[in-house]
């Protein structure tokens, strides 16, 4: 999916990645269903049928939620606020002023340049999986007051220009 940018809007969507592991993921389901079927794959008992079955659905589940997440999930931001997309269209939305936590979650003991802003109810993540998430990040470190987050916008500040 490509990237938008409307006015002053940032519009951040998930990147190609997930769209080739759900194909992937497909694939692999589709490839269990055609091994079942020939003679090498044919099960012997009511245990590896039901495996099997478990195995097909798991897969093609899997599959189809890593692609709904591809087209509907989403990231916005403007001057007033941030909103999240999740794959069923729901969104939860924060206010920039409204934001009163920020997070920088690691990973193996190192930062992963995901950002998580809460509003003490609400708590969205901008994460490495979207296209453009450094500039919703670097419009947070704009938005927010340098006094009580001075910190977390240093933080914000070295994120982006790694990735620069």
């Amino acid at each position: 999916m490509e990237q938008n940018s409307l006015n002053d809007k940032i519009v951040s969507v998930p990147t190609k990645t997930i769209l080739y592991l759900s194909v992937i993921v497909f694939l692999f389901g589709t490839a269990l269903v055609l091994v079942g079927f020939t003679d090498f794959g044919k099960p012997d008992s009511v245990l590896k049928l039901t495996s099997f079955v478990v195995g097909v659905i798991f897969f093609i589940a899997l599959g189809l939620v890593l692609l709904l997440f591809y087209t509907k999930s989403k990231i916005e931001s403007d001057s007033i606020s941030v909103r999240s997309y999740g794959i069923t269209g729901k969104f939860k939305e924060i206010k920039w002023g409204e934001i009163n936590k920020i997070e920088f979650p690691k990973s193996y003991g190192k930062e992963n340049g995901i950002v998580k802003v809460s509003d003490g109810s609400k708590t969205l993540v901008l994460s490495g999986l979207y296209s453009r998430h450094y500039n919703i990040i670097e419009l947070l470190a704009e938005k927010l007051d340098p006094e009580l987050y001075e910190d977390a916008i240093g933080k914000i500040n070295n994120l982006v220009n790694k990735h620069r």
